[in-house]
C-alpha cells in the first residue's frame, strides 16, 4: 500500500497574501486500515484555515485507536458517522475558545478509510473521491454539494441531514481533491459537456466523466513508485502541484504515463495512446490553470495490477473538438461535425449524439450516459444516488420554517403593538388621574386662600392683596387646565405644573403660618386691651 498527501497554497492566494485554507492527512492505522482526510477552507470565512485543520485533525484523533478487528463495516461506517459530529464539536470549541462565530471556521471534510479492497467513506462539501475500480475504470464517488445558487458550498456546519457516507468495493485506489483540482483538472466540464443548452445555462448537468490520463498519473504506481523517470517516489507529483509544470515537463508527464499503460496493455497499444496523448497538452496547461489552493491526498493497492483491453476508455479525447462543441452550446453555433471515434461519445463508451437542431437545443439517442448510479446498485449505502431529492427537500423543509419563523414574528409584532396601545390608554388614565388631583389642588387651595381672606382683618388689605396675587386664577392658567383636560400637554409641561402646585403648597402653608400669626397677634392686642381696661378702672 503506498498512500501521500499534499496541501499548496493557490497563486490567486499568494497574490492576494491569503494563508492556504487546504488541509490534507494520510495514516496508516491499525489493522492495515489506512487514513485519508482533506478539508477545504470556505473562502468567506476568515479563519477557515484553522477550521479545516482542526476538522482533519480532530477525524484522524477520532479513528487513530478506535478501529478494531472485529468490527464490521457497518460499525465503521457509524463510526464514521461519529467522527464527523467529534469534529464539527472540535471546530466549535476552537470558536469558542477564540470568542468567535463558528462560521468564521466554514470548512468541507472529507474522510476515508481503505484496506485495499473495500473502501469507506464520508463527505461534506464540494471537494470529490474519484475510486479507480479493479478493471482500470475511474469514477466519481461523491458529488459537489453546493447551494441553491451552484456557487456557494453547504459546509461541514451543515450538519447530519448534508453528511453522506458509504462504501465501495473492489477497489485499487483512491483519490481525493478539493474543489479547485477537482474541476480544473480531474472532472473538468469538456469531458461533461451537457446534452443542451438549457442545461450548461442552469448548470444543471451531471460532471461525473474522469480525465483518464490525469488519474493514471495520480492513482496508479506505476507513474510514480514504480517508474523510474518518478524516481520511484510521489516527489514528482508533488513537484508538480507546488510549482507548476511547464512546456518541458510535457515529456516527463507522458514517460510515467507510459510506464503505467505498458503495465495495462501492450507496448504498441500504449505507445499509440501517448502518441495521442502528446497531440494535447491538456494536462500540463490544466494544472497550470488552477488558481485556487490545491489538495491532492492518494492512497493505491500497489499490489494490484491492472489489466484491460478496453482501449478506447483510456485513449486522449478530442480537447479541440470538445471546446467548439461547448462554444456552440454557449453561444447558439451550429453543432461541430462529430470525430469519427471519439472515445466518450461513441456507442460503448458514452454518448452517441445525433446532430440535430430543434430550438437551438439538441437532442441525444442517449445510448449509456456515465452517472453514478450502476456504482451503487450493490452498495449497502446508497445515500449519494438521491443526495439532490434530499438536499431540496432540506431547503424546502429551511424554507417552511423560515415562513413559520416570519409568521411568529408577524404575531408577535401584533401582541407588542396591543401592549403598546394599552400602555398608552394607561397613560391617558394616569395623566387624567394627575389632571384631577391638580384641579383638586387648585380648587383646595381656592377655598383655603377664600378662608384665609376672611379671617384676616379688613384693615390688613396689603396682606390679602399678596395672596390673591399668589393664587388667584387667572385667564392663562385657565387655558393651561384646558390644555391638560385635552390630553395635549408635553413631559415638560406637565412637570411645570407640577412645580407649580409645589409652589402653591408651599405658599398656603405660608399663609396658614401667616394666619397664625395674625390670630396671635389679634389675641395678643386683646389682652393687651383687656389688661387696659382693668388698669382704666383700677385708676
Amino acid at each position: 500500500m503506498k498512500y501521500y498527501n499534499i496541501s499548496e497554497q493557490g497563486t490567486s492566494h499568494k497574490e492576494s497574501e491569503i494563508v492556504c485554507q487546504d488541509y490534507s492527512k494520510s495514516e496508516r492505522l491499525n489493522n492495515n486500515w489506512y487514513f485519508g482526510a482533506i478539508a477545504d477552507g470556505v473562502g468567506s470565512a476568515i479563519y477557515s484555515n484553522i477550521g479545516s485543520q482542526n476538522a482533519v485533525e480532530a477525524a484522524f484523533d477520532f479513528f487513530k485507536t478506535r478501529i478494531t478487528e472485529n468490527d464490521s463495516y457497518e460499525e465503521i461506517i457509524s463510526l464514521l458517522k461519529l467522527c464527523y459530529r467529534y469534529s464539527l464539536d472540535t471546530v466549535f470549541k476552537v470558536s469558542q475558545k477564540m470568542e468567535k462565530p463558528i462560521s468564521e471556521f466554514d470548512t468541507t471534510l472529507d474522510v476515508v478509510l481503505y484496506n485495499g479492497e473495500k473502501l469507506l467513506w464520508g463527505h461534506s462539501g464540494d471537494g470529490g473521491i474519484i475510486g479507480e475500480k479493479n478493471d482500470g475504470t475511474f469514477y466519481s464517488i461523491t458529488s459537489r454539494q453546493k447551494g441553491s445558487d451552484s456557487v456557494s458550498v453547504i459546509p461541514l456546519r451543515g450538519g447530519e441531514e448534508t453528511w453522506e457516507f458509504g462504501m465501495e468495493e473492489n477497489i485499487a485506489s483512491v483519490l481525493m481533491v478539493t474543489d479547485g483540482m477537482l474541476d480544473g483538472l480531474f472532472i473538468p466540464v469538456l469531458l461533461n459537456i451537457p446534452l443542451n443548452k438549457k442545461e450548461l445555462d442552469n448548470n444543471s448537468f451531471k460532471k461525473n466523466n474522469v480525465y483518464v490520463s490525469a488519474a493514471i498519473f495520480f492513482m496508479n504506481p506505476y507513474s510514480s513508485y514504480k517508474c523510474a523517470e518518478a524516481n520511484y517516489s510521489d516527489n514528482l507529483i508533488k513537484q508538480f502541484v507546488k510549482n507548476g509544470t511547464n512546456v518541458n515537463d510535457q515529456k516527463l508527464f507522458l514517460a510515467c504515463l507510459k510506464n503505467a499503460y505498458n503495465n495495462i496493455f501492450k507496448p504498441e497499444i500504449a505507445d499509440k495512446i501517448i502518441q495521442e496523448c502528446d497531440k494535447y497538452y491538456n494536462f500540463i496547461s490544466g494544472l497550470n490553470e488552477i488558481t485556487d489552493d490545491k489538495t491532492v491526498l492518494c492512497i493505491m493497492n500497489d499490489n494490484k495490477r491492472i489489466i484491460s483491453d478496453n482501449i478506447n476508455y483510456y485513449r486522449e479525447p478530442d480537447w479541440e473538438w470538445r471546446t467548439n462543441l461547448y462554444n456552440a452550446l454557449l453561444y447558439n453555433r451550429d453543432i461541430p461535425e462529430i470525430v469519427a471515434g471519439n472515445p466518450v461519445y461513441d456507442e460503448k463508451n458514452g454518448i452517441c449524439w445525433r446532430v440535430e437542431k430543434e430550438d437551438n437545443y439538441l437532442k441525444s439517442d442517449n445510448v449509456k450516459r456515465e452517472d453514478n448510479t450502476s456504482y451503487f446498485q450493490n452498495s449497502k449505502y446508497p445515500l449519494n444516488s438521491d443526495y439532490n431529492k434530499k438536499l431540496e427537500n432540506r431547503i424546502k423543509e429551511l424554507e417552511n420554517k423560515n415562513n413559520s419563523l416570519i409568521m411568529e414574528n408577524n404575531i408577535i409584532n401584533n401582541t407588542n403593538n396591543e401592549n403598546i396601545s394599552k400602555q398608552k390608554r394607561l397613560n391617558k388614565k394616569n395623566i387624567g388621574m394627575i389632571i384631577i388631583n391638580v384641579i383638586l389642588t387648585i380648587v383646595l387651595a381656592v377655598f383655603t386662600v377664600i378662608s384665609l381672606s376672611k379671617s384676616l382683618s379688613r384693615n390688613d388689605n396689603s396682606k390679602y392683596d399678596e395672596i390673591k396675587e399668589i393664587v388667584g386664577v387667572n385667564t392663562n392658567e385657565v387655558k393651561e387646565i384646558k390644555d391638560i383636560l385635552d390630553l395635549k400637554l408635553s413631559k415638560q409641561e406637565l412637570e411645570e405644573i407640577n412645580y407649580k402646585i409645589s409652589r402653591i403648597n408651599g405658599r398656603i402653608r405660608k399663609l396658614e403660618n401667616d394666619k397664625s400669626e395674625v390670630h396671635n397677634k389679634n389675641v395678643n392686642t386683646s389682652n393687651v386691651a383687656t389688661r387696659g381696661g382693668v388698669s382704666n378702672n383700677r385708676e
